[in-house]
């Protein structure tokens, strides 16, 4: 069954029972996401027709396709040619590679391709956050997370992801590593300039280039990132703003809609998602 509403929507679904799991939720959404990735994640669409970024390469979604994006990575949507409806799964570092595990991986696991088609994984994320929203058992929805992530890593080759060892690759990741690792201070780009040895030129125009934004907006999206974390452990918004660098809470709450698509506390309270869509 088709989503019975034609009206944008975001939602963002979590369970007790899917510890390290997040859900987003879309419908029929006209956002043109960029988005730093702590995470793994698994995103699914019914509905798309975007031409996105990653890893500086362009990638065209259509209905039914599906990305996969690793921790420490950026994607961007460039072109939007219609409404996108979607799941988006986000697990945590230790969930994953002790799902990958449980499948037999040895290494962490590396999806080189990070775009696919495959109508499986789209039914099985949908069954998933369908029965999230419809507060199935801790039985269930383990399960339905556990047939997710098996179909997901048939797309994975079974070694860390690499991008290079060479100078510049490393000076950038140096870079990189200090944004986040500091993410909470204020730095000017000469300082930053200082620690990768290049030009303040050169750093602005290789970091982009390398992971999808400049190094102020990757340092504004590790914060927003790190908020999450603390929203969903429950710590009130006024405390994560000033928590992770923000000087007031409405350039916080600025800063995190345009990120995650909601406000701050609209995402701290799952419970306040809409009616369950069904697929």
């Amino acid at each position: 069954m088709l989503p019975q509403t034609s009206l944008p929507s975001l939602s963002y679904l979590r369970s007790p029972a899917l510890a390290g799991v997040e859900i987003l939720l879309g419908t029929n959404s006209t956002r043109l996401w960029r988005m730093f990735h702590e995470r793994y994640l698994i995103c699914t669409a019914r509905q798309a027709g975007a031409t996105w970024s990653y890893r500086s390469q362009l990638y065209f979604m259509n209905d039914g396709g599906t990305a996969f994006m690793e921790p420490g990575e950026t994607h961007c949507v460039r072109v939007l040619r219609k409404p996108a409806s979607f799941v988006a799964v986000f697990l945590d570092n230790g969930r994953f590679l002790e799902l990958a595990k449980q499948q037999d991986f040895t290494k962490t696991p590396h999806f080189s391709l990070p775009q696919i088609r495959d109508p499986r994984i789209l039914i099985a994320a949908y069954e998933l956050a369908n029965a999230v929203q419809g507060q199935a058992t801790a039985l269930e929805l383990q399960t339905r997370l556990a047939v997710l992530t098996r179909l997901a890593l048939e797309y994975a080759e079974e070694k860390p992801a690499a991008f290079g060892d060479d100078e510049a690759s490393q000076r950038l990741n140096r870079t990189r590593d200090f944004l986040r690792d500091r993410f909470e201070e204020n730095f000017s780009l000469e300082d930053l300039a200082v620690i990768a040895a290049l030009s303040p030129f050169h750093l602005l125009r290789s970091f982009t280039k390398r992971f999808g934004l400049p190094p102020h907006a990757y340092q504004i999206h590790v914060r927003i990132k790190r908020a999450c974390r603390l929203l969903r452990a429950g710590l009130p918004c006024v405390e994560v703003a000033s928590s992770v660098g923000f000087a007031d809470q409405s350039h916080f709450a600025r800063h995190f809609k345009k990120i995650m698509g909601v406000a701050p506390s609209i995402y701290a309270h799952p419970s306040m998602a809409p009616a369950p869509v069904f697929f």
